[in-house]
């Protein structure tokens, strides 16, 4: 994941050794959906889940070899049905902002397009 994300130029939000912890501590939580071609995954989701209702996609990524395949679609439809089937509420296609804070249109119009509704984000910090 983190060289097709590297290749297009993002960052990743944890480091592989902080991933690997998380997916090992917390398996009934991070759900990993995956499409391969020829047993090579070609791009995968890491979908968390947040409570009974709610589930939040949490990393994406596909090779650009198969950009024209629209991975990531078909794994959102994945999701989206295994949210039906196992009683989800909403799925939560996170922010469309860049590494940097900065609002991606691109983004969020990919996420309008698959029927995804926009929403308030609301951020909490502590100042100690």
């Amino acid at each position: 994941m983190l060289k097709c994300r590297t290749t297009k130029g993002y960052q990743i939000s944890v480091s592989n050794n902080e991933l690997e912890v998380l997916l090992t501590q917390f398996p009934n939580d991070f759900l990993i959906f995956t499409a391969t071609k020829n047993n090579e995954i070609i791009a995968l989701v890491i979908v968390v889940r947040v409570n009974e209702k709610v589930l939040y996609t949490f990393l994406s990524s596909y090779l650009p070899d198969f950009a024209t395949f629209s991975p990531i679609v078909f794994l959102t439809q994945k999701i989206y049905e295994y949210g039906q089937q196992n009683g989800f509420k909403i799925l939560d296609l996170g922010t469309s902002l860049d590494h940097l804070g900065t609002h991606k249109e691109s983004l969020s119009r990919f996420k309008r397009n698959l029927g995804a509704e926009t929403s308030e984000k609301v951020t909490y910090h502590f100042t100690w």
